[in-house]
């Protein structure tokens, strides 16, 4: 399917945002995110060593997750970074404010970055899906602690008719919560809808199971979606958003 077809084909295109429009880069492995997090956390007043924080870290992101379900698109449990840090607080014996607690969150976001940027010609597709009158919506599996602020610098929030963010849910794709939310919020029919991304299981299998046209995003390539890829409807049309 050519790109022209896909900017006429539907109502409503339903955007992923991480690997789909900007392209970025963390690294929660990287020795010197907990050793600057550390820091950052000593002086305000909760000490830890960063492989001690790595690991509290790890612990309390795996008891929020608990566990997971055999389908995701049944149940899948978004966490929230801020309670994570919260509660890291919390262990030193220190009560954090929220805005302590908001500064911290982006203070690891920013520390564990090693590339931020829109994928090429992206606000160009969006400015002429908007152009022909389409309805384009965020369904975005992340933290508004961070993400809000990161639509924003690379001015992408007017290109939307609403945006949806897991964190403000408790769930995320493909979770199908995450996807009837948005169409009861926003009045959208899924049969009249595509979900654009480049994740198989969050937007190929989530968009699928929801009702909608699906296409995936590959920026390095143009890939067959088949059985292979774990996608279940064969002969969906695979778009290369560039």
């Amino acid at each position: 399917m050519k790109n022209k077809e896909l900017k006429t084909a539907y109502k409503n295109y339903v955007f992923d945002l991480y690997g789909t429009l900007i392209d970025i880069r963390t690294d929660e492995n990287d020795p010197e995110l907990w050793f600057k997090t550390a820091i950052f956390m000593g002086e305000n007043g909760a000490p830890y060593r960063p492989e001690e924080l790595k690991t509290e870290y790890e612990a309390a992101v795996r008891e929020e997750l608990g566990q997971p379900s055999e389908d995701p698109a049944v149940c899948s449990v978004e966490i929230s970074v801020e309670r994570i840090f919260a509660k890291l607080y919390r262990l030193k014996g220190i009560e954090a404010d929220p805005e302590r607690v908001r500064q911290t969150c982006i203070f690891f976001r920013i520390s564990s970055m090693k590339r931020f940027r829109l994928f090429p010609g992206v606000k160009e597709q969006l400015k002429e899906l908007r152009e022909k009158g389409a309805g384009l919506y965020l369904l975005t599996n992340a933290q508004r602690v961070f993400t809000e602020k990161e639509i924003g610098i690379l001015g992408l929030e007017p290109y939307f008719d609403g945006i949806l963010m897991s964190s403000d849910h408790g769930f995320r794709k493909p979770d199908q919560r995450f996807y009837r939310l948005l169409f009861d919020t926003f009045g959208i029919d899924p049969s009249e809808s595509v979900m654009i991304g480049d994740d198989r299981t969050s937007d190929i299998y989530g968009g699928q199971c929801a009702g909608m046209a699906v296409f995936h995003v590959v920026h390095d390539k143009i890939q067959e979606a088949g059985e292979a890829d774990g996608v279940r409807d064969h002969g969906r049309p695979v778009y290369k958003w560039q």
